[in-house]
Formats: C-alpha cells, sequence, structure tokens
C-alpha cells in the first residue's frame, strides 16, 4: 500500500491528485530549466527565470515535475515570451476512488479487482491498477 501526502481534489464521482511526489529539485536539473527556458522564450524578462526557480524550490516541484512542465510547455506555448504562471499551472493527475465511489462504479459493471487500495494522508483510497 503505498502511503503519500498531497493535496486531493474531490468531485462527485471521483478525486484526484498530482501523479508528482514533492521533493527537492536537484541543481542540474534547475540549470538545465533555465538554460531550455532561455533558449525557446528569449525574448522573456530575465526575472522571471529567477521567479521560476525560486517557485520550484518553495513549491518542492521535483525534478519529473519540472521537465515535465517545460517540454509540455515548449510543445504547447505559442507566444514569444513566458510568464510564471505558464509553467507553474502545469500538473498531471490520476484519478483515485473513495470506497463508496468505488461501490458505486462496481454497482454498474465495473470489477473490484481492477482497483488497488492505497493511502493518501492517512485515508484510504483505490486507484485503477
Amino acid at each position: 500500500m503505498q502511503n503519500t501526502s498531497q493535496p486531493i481534489t474531490t468531485f462527485e464521482s471521483h478525486c484526484e491528485v498530482s501523479i508528482y511526489k514533492e521533493e527537492k529539485p536537484t541543481a542540474d536539473v534547475l540549470a538545465w530549466a533555465v538554460k531550455t527556458l532561455r533558449a525557446c522564450y528569449p525574448e522573456t524578462d530575465v526575472l522571471v527565470f529567477d521567479i521560476l526557480l525560486e517557485r520550484f524550490k518553495a513549491n518542492n516541484w521535483g525534478n519529473d515535475k519540472i521537465k515535465d512542465s517545460i517540454n509540455h510547455l515548449i510543445e504547447n506555448h505559442v507566444y514569444k515570451t513566458i510568464n510564471p504562471a505558464n509553467v507553474l499551472r502545469f500538473d498531471r493527475q490520476k484519478k483515485l476512488y473513495t470506497y463508496n465511489q468505488l461501490l458505486n462504479m462496481v454497482n454498474t459493471g465495473d470489477k473490484f479487482d481492477k482497483y488497488k487500495r492505497i493511502e493518501v494522508n492517512g485515508k484510504a483510497y483505490w486507484e485503477r491498477q
């Protein structure tokens, strides 16, 4: 059983949690991030990159989340400059289900054995295997 501590968003039919673990980023990934963003968005004010580095550290963005967010930005942002929100609003979520939500799905034809139990913030959830 996996035990994590992350913010959970709850909806009527399911819950969502980030696929990324909170961890300190490494210096080499932070350097890569700035180098890549400066190369792709040379017209962006240099202070934006400093703000991004500070926010990555303050929000415990791990290496994978930083890399994925920047790659996503490069592939989707069509403007010549960026602002911090263009990068910082990135996240990937996975669906989790409470026991009652899972039972509702099983009652409508889903299979219980397709889900595994995990623990998030001390509470049991189920995710699709």
